[in-house]
């Protein structure tokens, strides 16, 4: 058995096609904390216009009138998954505190994994909880002829 083999092999410049690539990746990385940030503002904005939206036309149309328990009950989830997929966009933007040496490359890889891996699942929960609202709503609107008109 050879203790000290020695292996060669042949480096070529890597192509410009790679080169871009490599470029593209990195202004990716760069840019992920701020595409998640501009989305979890997105939501924000959506979910409130949503919400107003909805409320204006209940009202309108007369579909939530005091005294109506469990009717009023199934009107308000979509507001309730709205206002929960707010506060989630709402997380996102919160800055994250974590000690990182910022002469450690592996402590700052590590902390911006972790907080973009954050910011990740909580705008996904507040697309999950925007998506449940609309389709509560659209399941309403489809049953809203066989509900009952008293309690």
């Amino acid at each position: 058995m050879e203790k000290n083999k020695v292996v060669t092999c042949e480096a070529h410049e890597p192509s410009q096609d790679s080169l871009f690539w490599l470029e593209v990746g990195r202004e990716m990385i760069k840019a992920s904390t701020g595409i998640a940030n501009d989305v979890a503002k997105q939501l924000v904005t959506l979910n409130t216009a949503l919400i107003s939206a909805y409320l204006v036309a209940a009202k309108l149309l007369g579909i939530v009138t005091l005294g109506q328990g469990l009717k009023r009950l199934i009107f308000a989830i979509p507001v309730g998954l709205w206002l929960l997929s707010i506060s989630l966009g709402v997380f996102v933007l919160v800055p994250r505190q974590d000690e990182v040496s910022s002469i450690s490359p592996t402590d700052i890889k590590a902390a911006r994994k972790r907080a973009i891996g954050s910011k990740c699942v909580f705008v996904w929960l507040a697309v999950a909880a925007l998506t449940s609202g609309i389709l509560f709503v659209t399941l309403i609107l489809l049953y809203m002829p066989l509900m009952p008109e008293g309690d």
